[in-house]
């Protein structure tokens, strides 16, 4: 797996959209990689499961290439287990 692009990412993309580790770049965009909305959407709620995030409609697309999808998804896990901390 790329070792550049966030781990659950890349593993997702391989494996449920098939797409060759070699094209795993951080600059590489959804839509360069042959994602269209659906897939995009699909992607979204496989890696909200994985990470058990949630992923707002449209957020993956916005992100604009792999690299800041992966800093997205570190946001999201972080601002989560930040929440989950703080409950009594």
């Amino acid at each position: 797996m790329s070792s550049l692009v966030n781990p659950v990412l890349a593993r997702v993309l391989v494996s449920a959209f098939q797409l060759s580790d070699d094209a795993l770049l951080p600059t590489a965009t959804l839509e360069e990689l042959g994602l269209d909305s659906l897939a995009v959407v699909e992607l979204s709620d496989i890696l909200a499961e994985e990470l058990g995030v949630a992923i707002v409609d449209g957020e993956l697309a916005a992100a604009a290439s792999l690299g800041r999808i992966g800093e997205l998804l570190g946001e999201l896990s972080g601002a989560d287990r930040d929440a989950t901390a703080q409950l009594p």
